[in-house]
């Protein structure tokens, strides 16, 4: 699962060992558009880089230093570039474009990942020293909590349907499989709560939270 060996031997892009070296060592917080509080906001400031999980990069008004961009992101990028300028690197869940400062995620591409579960396994490939997430927990705040407004504000049917979509269970294994590898996330304490649970449990409950509310949806 790691790019240190291939770095080490020189057979990695400029742009991998670039970024390698970027994340080396360093603590990273990853924000995604979801609610964040106060004391969340404070904890983000303590880490050494930030790192946005979505594509725009306004929702929390914070200055990251990497921007993910999936593919409407990109298509932002490639209508007017200067959104993303000043940003240390961009990454990108497709091509990057040929942006100096850009690279495509590594991560499993046969499947469906949504965004933060892309993030994580394509750092878990370098060496930082610790990752945390914040404004997001697999859904699982339930309907009005999940989402910024600014980022997502459709009926919660159609919120409920985007989500089992990309098979909840399946982004849950994937970053249970993360967290446990790597020993991230101690100071993310929505999403570790959320990954302490087996993938059955935390399925039941987060429909036990939208499928009511979600009228329409099938239960």
């Amino acid at each position: 699962m790691s790019r240190v060996a291939d770095i080490q031997a020189g057979t990695a892009s400029t742009n991998e060992a670039a970024f390698a070296d970027y994340v080396a060592d360093r603590t990273i917080a990853c924000v995604a558009p979801g609610p964040i509080s106060d004391d969340e906001h404070e904890l983000i400031r303590q880490h050494d880089l930030i790192y946005i999980v979505a594509g725009h990069t306004s929702h929390h008004r914070i200055r990251p230093d990497i921007v993910f961009l999936n593919r409407h992101g990109i298509n932002r990028l490639m209508k007017g570039r200067q959104q993303y300028d000043g940003y240390d690197w961009i990454v990108t869940k497709s091509a990057p474009h040929d942006l100096p400062n850009a690279r495509k995620a590594r991560y499993g591409n046969n499947v469906n990942l949504n965004q933060v579960p892309i993030v994580l396994e394509d750092l878990a490939h370098f060496q930082p020293a610790d990752v945390n997430v914040y404004g997001a927990d697999l859904y699982y705040a339930g309907p009005g909590a999940s989402y910024l407004d600014v980022y997502d504000n459709r009926p919660v049917e159609r919120q409920y349907r985007g989500i089992i979509s990309h098979r909840p269970t399946l982004q849950h294994e994937y970053l249970r499989r993360i967290w446990q590898q790597t020993g991230w996330l101690g100071r993310s304490d929505r999403l570790r709560q959320v990954l302490e649970m087996d993938t059955d449990d935390y399925y039941r409950r987060l429909r036990s939270k939208w499928v009511p509310t979600a009228v329409g949806v099938a239960a």
